[in-house]
């Protein structure tokens, strides 16, 4: 969720970039949104897995893995490509206005 707060931060910043008068520190407005989004998201998901029991442990090292396939496909695998492909459109449009800026 963080990769959909970071691309979009970068396409409003260069958004701006071409209004006159406009600054990129106005994305301070958008700030508190993605922490409501960015932090909750990942939470929630780790809270499922955490009390489902779908996380081992090695205690000697202190390192936690998942063993069970359903739980890493559907708490890690589908989240992560779907904030990737949600957040390209963003990194496009960014590099596009950046390109333009130019």
């Amino acid at each position: 969720c963080w990769w959909l707060a970071l691309t979009h931060a970068w396409y409003v910043t260069f958004e701006r970039l071409d209004m006159k008068g406009g600054h990129p520190e106005d994305n301070n407005y958008f700030m508190k949104y993605y922490h409501v989004i960015a932090w909750p998201v990942p939470a929630i998901l780790t809270a499922v897995m955490l009390g489902n029991r779908y996380v081992d442990g090695f205690p000697l090292y202190g390192t936690c893995y998942t063993t069970n396939v359903d739980a890493w496909f559907n708490y890690l695998s589908i989240p992560i490509v779907v904030a990737g492909l949600l957040g390209l459109p963003f990194l496009s449009l960014g590099i596009r206005k950046l390109v333009q800026h130019r």
